[in-house]
């Protein structure tokens, strides 16, 4: 029959055969009519269960409950042993009253698992419940990462006495990596209280949901700096990855440099061939005279075609200038010009081209009276950025008085932007066309400059006295000075000297600068100073003029 069936004492026996220290085989040996000539030689005429599973589930059942609840023996049961029998063989355990369970790693819950935060629990089975705690020493494998892939991974797993199966939950790690599926391997590497099965390992795959970016497209630059004088700099555009399609990169270009005017870029639009990483184009810097800033070329990406643009999508080189501060000058009309109306043109000269404007204030000076004598049309010039020149005009005012001919003096006083050169300053003669009345005596000019008519045959006697001043912020060397005499008959010599104390004559210790023979009538009378005079800034030295009509 079916063990726990029928009215054995169960409870009884089986505490009488533990208390007893039995540690051997409990087995079922149950009849039935499945074999015919046992069931006739048993006189076993009916079936007991209904079927042979019956009786090995509910007997297992019951011997296996019954066994927990009998009372432990206090001393080791003593086996007779008939010496003509061979010892029977016995299964080691490791304790208990049955021989070790085996168990094994079944299928997970799930085949596998999705990136995103999905989970899958490991069961770890026994093949029959065991009477003490079964601990699984695990090892995990694979592809994977614990901690970065997954997480839940324990080094052992036990089984409580009494149960089956003990779980284990692993829960993928979601990221943004794009990584292909990768695998967990789990094996059981030892136990205690039971053996391994199998199967004794089982694998997870864990889906990757990322999916792969568009290539991109980023800049750089082989150098930031490049000279003006004709350097250039290599221009690529990489691709992070082939392609099996040509990728077009369309290039725009901005900051404070100019295009074609400062610099070149051989290529704007670069095509990368299917199968390459980039392509190259260079920008080279065009030298000019022009006295300007360290400017910027930045060069991006306008467009793609066949991929993206990445985070690089931009480079800027800067083109360092290699010219000067350019040197400002003055030049024009240095000669004569007529009392009734004449004109002169000043021009300011650069040596070469600025990027900003230049402004220039201009001293005038000498024994011509501005607003009376001439008018300037400005005492300002601005040189415009990129030109090289301004102008400025004086213009001889006419009157009635005769008067000795008088100089203009033009000079630089500041500039802005600029550094001053030579020449900074220059004379414009004004040419008296009026006849004096018989003994007259012309007024004193600025500076006190005073003409007399000296009668004829007079012998070295002062004819003219006048002052100069440098209206100018620097030393300027006088190497001429020119003046005019009105003598009908012409004049025999002409002595220059400095009029120290400023009394229109020459006194002792006052030194004679020049002197010039036969002078026509009525022209000008040019004294060539070597070495050259010296006057510092706003400096005024008064001359007079001694002449010889015998």
């Amino acid at each position: 029959g079916v063990p726990g069936r029928g009215n054995i004492p169960w409870a009884e026996t089986f505490a009488a055969i533990r208390s007893s220290g039995y540690d051997g085989w409990l087995t079922i040996e149950a009849f039935g009519r499945d074999l015919k000539d046992l069931a006739a030689a048993t006189k076993v005429w009916r079936d007991f269960a209904e079927s042979s599973e019956a009786v090995y589930r509910e007997g297992y059942s019951h011997i296996r409950d019954h066994w927990k609840k009998a009372p432990k023996a206090t001393k080791k049961f003593e086996r007779p042993v008939r010496e003509e029998a061979a010892p029977r063989a016995k299964k080691e355990s490791s304790g208990g009253g049955f021989a070790l369970p085996s168990f094994s790693l079944p299928s997970v819950s799930l085949p596998s698992l999705e990136e995103a935060d999905s989970s899958t629990v490991l069961t770890v089975a026994l093949s029959e419940e065991s009477t003490q705690d079964v601990t699984v020493a695990l090892s995990f494998g694979g592809t994977a990462t614990a901690g970065s892939d997954y997480s839940g991974q324990a080094a052992q797993v036990t089984i409580p006495a009494g149960s089956l199966a003990a779980n284990l939950t692993l829960t993928a790690q979601n990221d943004s990596l794009v990584e292909g599926n990768e695998t967990i391997l789990i094996a059981i590497d030892s136990a205690t209280g039971a053996e391994v099965g199998s199967p004794d390992s089982v694998e997870v795959v864990i889906n990757d949901d990322d999916e792969a970016a568009d290539p991109e497209v980023n800049l750089s630059t082989s150098t930031g700096f490049i000279l003006e004088s004709g350097a250039s700099a290599t221009i690529t555009a990489s691709l992070d990855a082939a392609l099996d399609n040509d990728v077009i990169v369309t290039l725009i270009t901005s900051g404070d440099a100019t295009l074609d005017s400062d610099y070149t870029l051989a290529e704007t639009t670069l095509t990368i061939p299917a199968g390459s990483l980039g392509a190259q184009t260079t920008v080279t810097a065009i030298d000019d005279d022009a006295d300007e800033n360290n400017e910027t070329i930045s060069i991006g990406i306008d467009s793609v075609v066949g991929a993206t643009a990445g985070n690089i999508d931009s480079v800027s080189v800067q083109i360092t200038d290699n010219d000067g501060t350019p040197t400002l000058s003055l030049s024009g009309d240095t000669g004569t010009i007529a009392e009734n109306g004449g004109v002169a043109t000043v021009s300011a000269n650069l040596s070469s081209p600025a990027t900003d404007d230049v402004t220039i204030a201009l001293a005038l000076g000498g024994a011509a009276t501005a607003g009376t004598d001439y008018s300037a049309s400005t005492q300002s010039l601005t040189i415009p950025a990129g030109q090289t020149s301004a102008s400025m005009t004086l213009t001889a005012t006419d009157d009635t008085s005769f008067e000795a001919d008088e100089l203009i003096l033009v000079g630089i006083d500041s500039a802005t932007g600029a550094t001053l050169g030579a020449p900074r300053t220059l004379l414009v003669r004004i040419a008296d066309d009026d006849e004096p009345a018989p003994g007259e005596r012309t007024p004193e000019e600025t500076g006190t400059p005073v003409s007399t008519i000296v009668d004829a045959g007079a012998q070295f006697v002062p004819m003219l006295s006048f002052g100069l001043r440098n209206p100018t912020d620097g030393d300027v060397d006088l190497s001429s000075i020119s003046t005019q005499a009105s003598a009908a008959g012409g004049i025999n010599a002409a002595q220059l000297f400095v009029d120290a104390n400023g009394n229109g004559q020459v006194d002792d210790g006052e030194a004679m600068l020049a002197s010039v023979d036969a002078v026509a009538a009525n022209v000008n009378i040019v004294f060539t100073l070597d070495p050259a005079l010296s006057m510092t800034a706003g400096e005024t030295v008064r001359f007079v003029v001694l002449a010889n009509f015998q």
